[in-house]
């Protein structure tokens, strides 16, 4: 399995912690939806009903990928490197820098 991240995928992240992810038509819909509306309403997606009102956000997988790993108590670098907690950094010696 590829760990590559599609273009033009988003995640939509529900107010009970329900993440659905869509690209492509699906998502550029999606956004069209979310732009012409001005209340909340119920609707379907992915085979769900949802309510627009428990809708967080859409969001890039990479913003949550840095929510998560803030939320495990890990730290990044000015090297764009994932430390634990408490654990000092090391980058810029081991990369020869």
């Amino acid at each position: 399995m590829s760990k590559e991240i599609s273009q033009g995928l988003k995640v939509v992240v529900m107010r009970n912690g329900v993440e659905i992810t869509l690209e492509g038509k699906k998502l550029k819909a999606f956004e069209g939806m979310l732009e012409k509306n001005t209340g909340s309403q119920f609707i379907r997606l992915e085979g769900r009903t949802i309510n627009t009102a428990d809708l967080m956000g859409v969001y890039l997988p990479e913003d949550l990928e840095v929510l998560y790993m803030k939320k495990r108590g890990m730290w990044q670098c000015s090297r764009g490197v994932w430390h634990k907690r408490n654990e000092d950094c090391f980058c810029n010696r081991t990369l020869g820098r």
